[in-house]
């Protein structure tokens, strides 16, 4: 975050344009959940916001490959279940 004239803005550097990079605090405090941060020092800290994106990741999964009574069947060499992270 940064203030310039009196008034808050967000500085996300991972936005794809001016307009998602740079924003008012006031327009986007109701729905912005932020995943990470790294301050001037390049001390990182994680947020609610990367396990709330989990959860939803989950539930669409879940959604569009629903188990089957109500409990996920893995075998012996299956991989699906896990996940890359990148």
């Amino acid at each position: 975050m940064f203030q310039d004239g009196g008034v808050q803005y967000l500085l996300e550097a991972t936005g794809s344009s001016r307009e998602t990079i740079v924003r008012r605090l006031d327009d986007v405090r109701g729905d912005y959940f932020p995943h990470f941060a790294v301050d001037a020092a390049f001390t990182s800290s994680a947020f609610g916001g990367y396990m709330l994106y989990l959860k939803e990741q989950r539930a669409k999964r879940t959604a569009t490959h629903p188990a089957q009574d109500g409990h996920r069947q893995f075998h012996y060499g299956d991989t699906s279940h896990r996940h890359r992270v990148s």
